[in-house]
């Protein structure tokens, strides 16, 4: 088994990046399991901030995470099961990211 955790076996951040991006562009297309969507857009700002499985970028990684952001608002309204631990990863990465892209402005 292969993917972003890798408990199974070996990593393969690029496999990951590559199921994210395909799992997002199915629920797009299908208006299907948007309790999901969270934790996807999620992980898609991770790979992004973190160049997991592609070239970093901490502006595509804050589109992501605001969506994620998003998701997860729908998620308390829907009372996602265990929504507290997605948004509480999704608060400190976000956070992370902002203050990234500040010393990035600061440094310009």
């Amino acid at each position: 088994m292969y993917g972003f955790y890798g408990d199974a076996g070996e990593k393969d951040y690029g496999l990951a990046f590559e199921y994210y991006q395909e799992a997002v562009q199915l629920l797009n297309e299908t208006n299907d399991d948007d309790d999901i969507m969270s934790d996807i857009y999620y992980r898609l700002a991770l790979c992004w901030y973190k160049g997991y499985g592609t070239d970093q970028d901490i502006l595509v990684a804050f589109h992501y995470i605001n969506e994620a952001e998003f998701y997860s608002y729908c998620d308390r309204f829907t009372d996602k099961f265990m929504w507290q631990s997605i948004a509480k990863r999704i608060e400190l990465l976000r956070s992370e990211i902002k203050h990234s892209l500040d010393e990035a402005l600061e440094n310009k």
